[in-house]
């Protein structure tokens, strides 16, 4: 989960480009995005196609928002 859909496109853009700054890209990818676990229940909020800003609603990370990427959905 990212913190915004701003946040997911600038890490995939980075991770996109060859060489050292794909690299560098590809761990900015990594650590911008907060991991949750697998049936983590959430509330859309809103959808695009490239994916979807949720609300989490249950769990330890209950009430914390992001975006999530639309392979990431169900």
């Amino acid at each position: 989960m990212y913190a915004s859909e701003g946040a997911y496109l600038r890490a995939l853009r980075s991770a996109q480009q060859s060489g050292m700054p794909g690299l560098v890209g590809d761990v900015r990818k990594t650590l911008s995005a907060r991991q949750i676990q697998d049936r983590t229940a959430v509330k859309l909020i809103s959808q695009d196609s490239n994916g979807a800003m949720v609300q989490i609603t249950d769990g330890p990370l209950n009430g914390q928002t992001g975006f999530v990427a639309t392979q990431n959905i169900d």
